[in-house]
């Protein structure tokens, strides 16, 4: 949970401080798809899903911090489709699509998830 919330705060701390130079994506990952609803009702299905079979899902403590970044992140971008219509992202590094602190929560998260998945075999 610690690790969650440190995920959410940093994620809201970071589009203030770096609000001049953000963009807002109402799609989902690398601005495909421009349905800010739809894509607010998936990340809360998928947020409820964790959360029901998290115990599952927690094979150790590995697991454990890479969900916490998961869903950090997932709560960073569902708060900004609620305030703000759409996820603020403002980490241009220019050979990839913008992005911000909580999508690369996500996308870490999900790679030590599958990492593990793999270590496991």
């Amino acid at each position: 949970v610690r690790i969650a919330l440190l995920i959410l705060v940093l994620d809201r701390i970071s589009k203030h401080i770096f609000a001049s130079m953000s963009i807002q994506n109402t799609g989902t990952l690398f601005g495909m798809g421009q349905n800010n609803l739809l894509w607010l009702a998936v990340s809360v299905l998928i947020l409820v899903g964790i959360y029901k079979y998290r115990t599952s899902l927690i094979k150790n403590a590995w697991c454990s911090h890479m969900l916490a970044l998961v869903v950090g992140g997932a709560a960073g971008n569902i708060l900004d489709r609620i305030l703000y219509g759409g996820v603020i992202d403002f980490i241009n590094v220019g050979f990839w699509p913008v992005f911000n602190i909580a999508d690369a929560a996500i996308t870490l998260g999900v790679i030590g998830l599958i990492w593990d998945e793999f270590r496991q075999q």
